[in-house]
């Protein structure tokens, strides 16, 4: 009778997940879902090509950073279905807490951290290294845009300053150019969105100017990053030149999967030149693919934010859209020698899981403000 019963109870469990996900599939942005998919698929590609390169370099076991990028993509789509499910008050709530945690670990690595590559931006538990940088930016948009629309207006510019102020200033102790870059991207064009004046707006620009320079100043490594920019025949242009020499021989269709020769002499070519990996092994049409899917996810973030009426889920996802739309073009920027060597990852191409998890969750967030205002609308037509 017990085993009977178990058997029921088991049925019963799979029924109620299939009327669940049955919901889910109904109401959720299929063709984010898609693109979602689809980039993953190709990141796997890229990640079972450039992988062994570096497992052979430093000494890891076959496919280890093919395992774990498909265990962090498993995750990460358990989180875009997760947060797509959330009303906006959840989603507020979480941002809050994730972005409390973050700022705690950002302390913690300002002071205690270890330093990598020269700059302390990884918290290390349980064997695993977890970027809160990562995390920290996209949940900032949500919560930079709950103060401009939710509290008092006296107060709404001070305190959004006052947390920005406080990210950026942890994030230049690491020290990370590429992330103060973002924040500042994030709450510019938040505040833009928002409506202030045009004086503030140059106050802005010239406070993030004086950051850069500061940042330079300070900082001998990136201003060497950006004097090799500027000026590559005198300073090290190694990572860059072949990252060029990537695309000049991937040519159209590319050499092949797991034929690129180049990528052995890329040092990250797993993480920030993924996509010069893509473009010598898979040629110009696999870039092209990646950027309009990309490119695609971005603009459906743009529209969405572009035709919201309500404020705090524009400026949301106004904060968001800047984020990936900038991520992925800086790291494009860099490959394609547009930009200096910054250490921005490609969403959902590069490996890590700081930084694929942190893109799912704006995912998710993207899914869930749209899934909302199609209930809306859909509660409008029934009345």
């Amino acid at each position: 009778m017990q085993g009977m019963r178990l058997g029921v109870d088991i049925v019963d469990l799979f029924r109620l997940l299939g009327v669940f996900f049955n919901r889910w599939y109904r109401s959720v942005d299929k063709p984010l879902l898609l693109s979602f998919f689809t980039i993953s698929v190709i990141s796997l590609t890229l990640i079972s090509s450039a992988g062994p390169v570096i497992e052979s370099r430093v000494m890891l076991p076959k496919d280890y950073f093919l395992l774990r990028h498909l265990t962090y993509l498993c995750i990460a789509l358990s989180i875009v279905v997760v947060y797509s499910m959330m009303n906006e008050r959840l989603i507020i709530a979480t941002s809050f807490l994730l972005l409390f945690v973050c700022i705690i670990l950002l302390v913690y690595i300002a002071f205690w951290g270890v330093g990598v590559k020269g700059s302390k931006r990884w918290f290390f538990f349980l064997g695993l290294s977890i970027q809160p940088s990562e995390f920290a930016k996209t949940v900032f948009s949500v919560v930079n845009a709950w103060i401009l629309c939710k509290t008092e207006r006296k107060t709404r510019y001070i305190a959004s300053a006052a947390i920005y102020i406080s990210l950026v200033s942890l994030l230049l102790l690491q020290p990370d150019l590429s992330m103060f870059i973002m924040f500042s991207l994030i709450w510019g064009s938040q505040l833009f969105v928002y409506g202030i004046s045009y004086l503030s707006i140059l106050a802005i620009a010239a406070f993030f100017l004086a950051g850069v320079l500061l940042y330079l100043f300070l900082f001998p490594y990136t201003r060497e990053r950006v004097l090799t920019f500027f000026d590559p025949t005198n300073h090290d242009h190694f990572q860059v030149w072949n990252s060029i020499r990537s695309f000049k021989a991937g040519k159209i269709l590319g050499a092949g999967p797991g034929e690129g020769v180049v990528k052995l002499l890329l040092p990250d070519c797993h993480t920030d030149f993924i996509f010069s990996v893509a473009a010598e092994e898979f040629g110009a049409i696999l870039c092209m693919l990646i950027l309009f899917v990309l490119g695609y996810i971005a603009t459906r973030a743009w529209f969405f934010a572009y035709s919201e009426s309500d404020l705090f889920k524009l400026l949301s996802a106004s904060g968001l859209f800047f984020q990936f739309s900038s991520q992925f073009m800086i790291n494009v920027g860099v490959a394609l020698n547009l930009l200096p060597t910054t250490g921005v990852a490609l969403p959902f191409l590069s490996y890590g899981g700081s930084s694929l998890v942190s893109t799912s969750i704006m995912l998710g967030i993207l899914m869930a403000f749209n899934r909302m205002r199609s209930l809306e609308r859909r509660i409008k037509l029934d009345v």
